[in-house]
């Protein structure tokens, strides 16, 4: 078992789009955590188009959609990094399947 196991996980989801990235490449051995590192940077990459969009949305409301996503980024964050450290394969709705694409072309 990975000594930084912890620390690999939490890189992985905290900085999703580079932190999983980077856990994707460098990862030879344990494959559940390279697993993780693809569905994080399937999340970044998400996080950023919406972060993006609403960033040019202009109307009252727009602050609650921001807070939600944020929430959701939180969340995200927490559940990966919980499942990558047991070294559980944990598949998030809609990530796990970019997450398998990216596996399969960046073998």
């Amino acid at each position: 078992m990975d000594n930084n196991l912890g620390l690999k996980a939490f890189l992985c989801y905290f900085f999703s789009l580079i932190g999983g990235a980077v856990i994707f490449f460098i990862e030879k051995e344990n494959l559940t955590l390279k697993f993780h590192g693809a569905q994080a940077m399937a999340f970044g990459i998400l996080y950023a188009i919406c972060s993006t969009i609403l960033g040019f949305i202009d109307f009252p409301l727009i602050s609650i959609f921001r807070l939600a996503l944020f929430i959701l980024y939180i969340l995200v964050v927490i559940k990966g990094v919980s499942t990558a450290c047991k070294n559980e394969m944990y598949r998030m709705p809609v990530l796990a399947e970019i997450a398998d694409k990216i596996m399969e072309t960046l073998k």
